[in-house]
């Protein structure tokens, strides 16, 4: 696991489908976590944020308590006082 930070961000870079004419193509797109404090478990591969998380992207920005995300099953969960805003 990380050491634990007072302050931290980590990009996290996800493929979205962009669409150009009639051709489609994977896009990476990057989403910004800041927390008081984040970890990433190697063996697993499972990131948990906690305290005054800000989740931001091109598209949208999230505010949260606690999360965790799973890059293995790409599963994404906000816990807590939760706000998603879209841009």
């Amino acid at each position: 696991m990380w050491p634990r930070h007072r302050r931290a961000s980590i990009p996290v870079y996800k493929p979205v489908l962009g669409v150009l004419g009639l051709l489609s193509f994977p896009v990476w797109a990057q989403v910004v976590i800041d927390a008081d404090q984040i970890n990433f478990d190697y063996q697993t591969k499972v990131v948990t944020a906690s305290g005054n998380i800000t989740l931001s992207s091109t598209d949208l920005s999230a505010t949260t308590d606690t999360m965790q995300y799973n890059y293995i099953t790409d599963t994404l969960v906000l816990s807590g006082e939760t706000a998603i805003r879209y841009k």
